[in-house]
């Protein structure tokens, strides 16, 4: 029951950050820069990252165009790109045919992995649960559709 209760308390504050954070700081591409921590094992930053594409796959396909990822040399980025190419998705730095760059924000707190995936028209945002073999979801996925026009 107090788990329960903290993560009723947590939910609205990620939520809200994660608003507060995509107003804040869009780049060049119009994207929050990413960022993962370095520390971060890599079965909890493989069942994040095989989540979050699951999801993406079910609003933007393989043959939309070429992934662009940041270079962070996180386990996250790593895990990120093997379970994008896993699914088909191709991979590149955007320089052939129509680029979809990607950013990603994955944080810790309270025992709670909050990650965040983008693009120029789509965030997905979920948390996660730490367990001795990875992650399971512990929040459902958040998914906010936007124009590209919008800033």
């Amino acid at each position: 029951m107090m788990r329960s209760a903290k993560l009723v308390r947590l939910v609205p504050a990620l939520a809200f950050a994660a608003l507060l954070a995509a107003c804040q700081t869009l780049g060049t591409d119009r994207l929050i820069a990413s960022a993962a921590p370095s520390e971060m094992p890599q079965a909890v930053a493989e069942a994040i990252a095989a989540d979050l594409v699951e999801q993406f796959g079910k609003d933007v396909g393989p043959a939309t165009g070429t992934i662009v990822l940041p270079a962070d040399g996180s386990p996250f980025r790593a895990a990120l790109e093997a379970s994008l190419r896993a699914k088909g998705y191709a991979i590149g730095s955007g320089g052939e045919g129509r680029a979809v760059p990607i950013a990603f924000v994955v944080d810790r707190a309270d025992g709670e992995v909050m990650a965040r995936l983008s693009t120029e028209a789509l965030d997905l945002t979920r948390t996660y649960r730490e367990t001795a073999t990875g992650a399971q979801p512990s929040s459902p996925v958040s998914v906010n559709r936007r124009d590209r026009g919008e800033g």
